[in-house]
């Protein structure tokens, strides 16, 4: 409040001089009502004093910030910053502040979201995130451990990953990371086991962080495993004999044990079988012991018969396995028991074990065990007999791979002990009647068998199951392809099952347009649907169809058209409305998209003779197709005919539908007249650019040209003429079967010139002699507007005749006449000691490709070439093999340096690039001596006429 009344209004602003440790707000704010959430804090506050409060406080809220960061007690003020009033008192009065001190209340820590999780050995998981509770000044470690690696895991890939590190710094030390805890699969039945999982101590150069731990997670791995024992027999009961065959069954752990696990086995009538384990001695009990090292594998105890003396017939009894001792989580489970039949072999018998078999129609077999009961006295035959060979063969004793309708199984006083096996094998009987049952009789030959207590011996029946696979169903062979106007294809259709009736199969074409058939009920006639009919007795017959392509006019490509068979009709249910099947084949189109032009070369003349050729398409369109004629050059032809049959334009369009595509139509060519002596030109005629919706006409390779030579009319006329160098190029005509002549003057002699009559409009010939009349170059190239060119040396007094000759053109022609710069023949020639070697080399450009080169071991070597006038020419010459003295030369004579000398070893310094090259002149050797590896470089610069 104020000190004394102001005479008007007193504003004033607080501030906070720290917004990170504090902010600020009045109750003002609140229009009298005092709440605290209805505070708006912020960094200043606004009172008024009027003259009628002046003296009544105004509260000023101060409420301390968290900067997260630990930075102690920390001091600030707030003070007033603006005052203002229109009393002077009050204007000029200093500014109060008041001292505030926020509490520190920050620590460094790690926070966890979970202080327990939950897990399972079947891999599933739970998270839990981690953050700093304040920014570190440096990155902080926190390292992660699981205190049992038996139960827990970071990776759902690997049970291995026990540790994991997550690295916080100051750009993300509040953000929550996440930490996945995953189950790990033992095979013990531990229960639920709870272990711990350790967070921290974190490392860090932050003293605050360094060294900080966070409370361990509690994780608890839920068990999947469930302690207990498998006893495994291959048959039930177990059969031993009193002969001594004996029987056997195993016992394994379902899952690891804590300690050994010990499983009594005991037999109820040891004067019947004992028990032996590992060919220890058989006894009325034993122990099976399990380890955890080998509590997974399976154990085989034996079961050894008891012969007695007397007649008691065949014992039943069970063996006891179990309960086990040892590991507590096995000590609850009970016993199990295995049956055992102990066959007596004081009666004759024929034992069978095996009953109740089951087979199947694609093949499937089942077996049975045939035995004796006691010693024979001579051979025991027993004939094993299927009563039904529809559904099951028998194979085993006299056919041991073959299955047959009937075998024999033969037991001697040697081998009576040995039991025999039968192996039933299923037949398709491809008829769909179910599963069947029948059996298979096991019977004593009294004939064959030497032995009365057996021969006696009723027969005896094993029942036998086939299960039926048979479904009804057609089926199709072979790829179809035909052709356009050319061969036939076939496929055959057959039923799958033999039908109780018969059996009607419709046939029927997709597309008529594109195949037909023919077969079944239209045997000789291509139609578009016909019937097959399978009789009961022909089910397996195949039929054959026969499919014609339908030749059209249309280019279509390869056609893909479905035949569909089906649905069924018969009496027999299995058949009757059985869904079509389809048969997809294929016919090759014979046609081809294109136009059909009667000739490729026209010809016109100068002015509007006109010259015809026709148009027409090649095969049959699907959409009307409009082709555009149109001359490349309309200053010597123009066209008519399509959309302007009389008036000659620069392009016409045809129109080809599906009724006039084969129709030729004509299109004529009028030359025009363009009134320059260009004799006859050669130009194309495009035929295409078609525009329509059928995709084969749209393509623009079906476009063609045609060829038209347009004739000139105008005449040529020949001149006699006077020529000097610097007049040429000139530009002259030449008459028909007549000859322009030039005499050119002005030439170097002895140089030489290439003479050309370009830019010519007919055939010409060309002639060059010299004054003398003897002739130096000639041309003749066969052929319309070649130019002619040809090369001489010019004569001692510069002077030439040239012949033009007309007689190979129409009209006369125009063409001009230059000749090349001259050029002059040059020898460059080196000439090395006999001991040095050395490649030189002929460049127009230095820094380009060489024009020539020659090597050397000793000797002259020389290039010849012709030099333009003016030109630079480079030399460069490189040490080959061995160093040693050469020299070089440019001559305009022949080559002269042979045997020329021996040159001194400081006769000179190469010249390592062309920069520096040294200028030769005609006919003045350099001699020089090349060193291993030097290059030396020379430049001639050709003279001029």
């Amino acid at each position: 409040m104020l000190a004394t009344q102001p005479a008007s209004d007193v504003e004033m602003t607080f501030e906070s001089r720290d917004t990170t440790e504090g902010e600020i707000a009045s109750d003002s704010d609140t229009d009298g009502y005092w709440y605290y959430d209805a505070y708006s804090f912020e960094k200043s506050v606004d009172l008024t004093f009027t003259p009628t409060n002046w003296n009544v406080p105004q509260a000023i809220d101060v409420k301390g910030l968290d900067d997260s960061v630990l930075d102690g007690n920390q001091t600030y003020g707030v003070s007033a910053t603006y005052i203002w009033s229109m009393d002077l008192a009050y204007l000029n009065v200093a500014k109060p502040s008041v001292s505030v001190t926020n509490i520190d209340t920050d620590a460094p820590g790690i926070t966890v979201s979970k202080t327990s999780l939950t897990t399972a050995e079947n891999g599933s998981s739970e998270a839990f995130t981690v953050k700093l509770n304040l920014e570190p000044s440096a990155p902080v470690e926190i390292p992660f451990e699981i205190g049992d690696p038996t139960e827990g895991t970071f990776d759902y890939y690997s049970d291995s990953v026990t540790t994991k590190t997550l690295t916080f710094d100051q750009s993300d030390w509040d953000y929550s990371k996440t930490v996945y805890v995953y189950g790990v699969d033992d095979d013990i039945a531990d229960g639920n086991p709870t272990y711990e999982l350790s967070v921290g101590p974190a490392s860090s150069t932050d003293t605050s962080y360094s060294g900080l731990t966070s409370d361990a997670i509690s994780v608890t791995n839920n068990d999947n495993d469930t302690a207990a024992f498998t006893v495994s027999a291959a048959n039930d009961p177990l059969r031993t004999t009193e002969w001594g065959q004996t029987a056997g069954f195993t016992v394994v752990l379902n899952t690891e044990p804590t300690e050994n696990v010990i499983i009594p086995v005991s037999s109820p009538d040891a004067s019947e079988g004992l028990v032996s384990l590992n060919g220890s001695t058989p006894s009325e009990t034993l122990d099976v012991t399990f380890t955890p090292e080998n509590w997974d594998i399976a154990q085989t105890v034996t079961v050894n018969p008891v012969d007695e003396a007397e007649l008691d017939g065949d014992i039943d009894y069970n063996l006891t396995v179990g309960a086990p001792t040892g590991a507590s989580e096995y000590t609850s489970l009970g016993a199990q028991t295995v049956a055992v039949e102990n066959v007596d072999d004081d009666t004759a018998r024929v034992n069978i074990q095996g009953a109740d078999l089951q087979t199947d129609e694609d093949g499937g077999t089942d077996a049975f065990v045939v035995s004796l009961a006691k010693e024979p006295t001579g051979d025991v035959v027993i004939n094993v007999t299927s009563q039904d060979t529809t559904e099951g063969f028998v194979k085993g004793g006299s056919s041991p791979t073959t299955a047959m309708d009937s075998i024999s199984l033969t037991f001697t006083t040697a081998d009576w002990k040995t039991a025999q096996t039968v192996t039933v094998v299923g037949q398709d009987d491809v008829e769909i009647d179910g599963s069947q049952s029948y059996s298979v009789n096991v019977a004593v030959d009294d004939v064959s068998t030497a032995d009365p207590d057996y021969s006696t011996l009723s027969t005896q029946a094993v029942s036998v199951t086939n299960a039926d696979t048979d479904q009804a169903g057609i089926t199709f062979s072979g790829s179809v392809y035909t052709y356009e106007g050319g061969a036939t294809d076939t496929f055959t259709v057959k039923l799958n099952t033999k039908p109780v009736a018969e059996v009607i199969l419709p046939v029927t074409v997709d597309e008529p347009d594109q195949v037909l058939i023919q077969g079944g009920d239209s045997p000789t006639v291509f139609v578009s649907t016909l019937n097959l009919t399978f009789a009961i007795a022909e089910w397996n017959t195949e039929k054959t169809i026969t499919v014609q392509a339908v030749d059209d006019f249309v280019d279509d490509g390869t056609a893909s058209v479905d035949i569909e068979v089906g649905p069924a009709s018969s009496a027999d249910s299995h058949y009757d409305a059985l869904p079509a099947e389809t048969k997809t084949v294929y016919a090759r189109d014979n046609d081809s998209a294109g136009l059909v032009i009667n000739t490729t070369d026209v010809s016109t003349s100068e002015p509007n003779v006109s010259s015809d050729f026709t148009v027409a398409l090649e095969s049959e369109p699907t959409a009307n197709v409009f082709v555009t004629v149109s001359p490349q050059d309309t200053t010597e032809g123009l066209v008519s005919g399509g959309d302007s049959p009389e008036t000659p334009v620069t392009s016409v369009t045809l129109e080809f539908t599906t009724a006039n595509w084969s129709s030729a139509q004509t299109i004529s060519v009028h030359g025009q007249d363009d009134s320059e002596l260009d004799g006859p030109i050669e130009y194309l005629v495009d035929v295409g650019s078609m525009v329509t919706t059928d995709s084969a006409y749209s393509s623009s390779y079906l476009d063609d040209t045609v060829t038209v030579t347009n004739s000139d009319n105008e005449v040529g006329e020949s001149e006699t003429m006077s020529l000097t160098l610097a007049q040429l190029p000139h530009t002259g005509q030449v008459a028909p079967l007549s000859t322009s002549t030039y005499t050119v003057s002005g030439l170097a002699s002895g140089w030489t010139y290439t003479l050309t009559a370009g830019s010519v409009t007919d055939d010409l010939a060309l002639e060059v002699q010299d004054s003398g009349a003897t002739l130096l170059c000639s041309s003749a190239n066969t052929g319309a507007k070649e130019p002619e060119s040809c090369q001489f040396t010019t004569p001692s007094d510069g002077i030439i005749n040239v012949y033009i000759d007309g007689s190979g053109t129409e009209n006369g022609a125009e063409f001009t006449l230059s000749v090349t710069d001259p050029v002059y023949t040059h020898t460059f020639e080196a000439y090395a000691e006999s001991s040095s070697s050395f490649i030189f080399y002929l460049y127009s450009d230095p820094d380009g490709y060489s024009l020539a080169s020659k090597y050397s071991t000793g000797g002259s070597r020389s290039l010849i070439w012709d030099l333009v006038a003016g030109e630079d020419y480079y030399l460069r010459v490189v040490e080959r093999y061995e160093p040693g003295f050469y020299t070089v030369q440019v001559t305009d004579a022949a080559a002269s340096l042979d045997g020329f000398g021996d040159a001194a070893e400081d006769a000179g310094e190469p010249d390592g690039d062309a920069t520096s090259a040294t200028s030769l002149t005609v006919n003045a050797p350099v001699e020089r001596y090349l060193t291993d590896g030097d290059v030396d470089w020379f430049k001639f610069t050709a003279p001029t006429p």
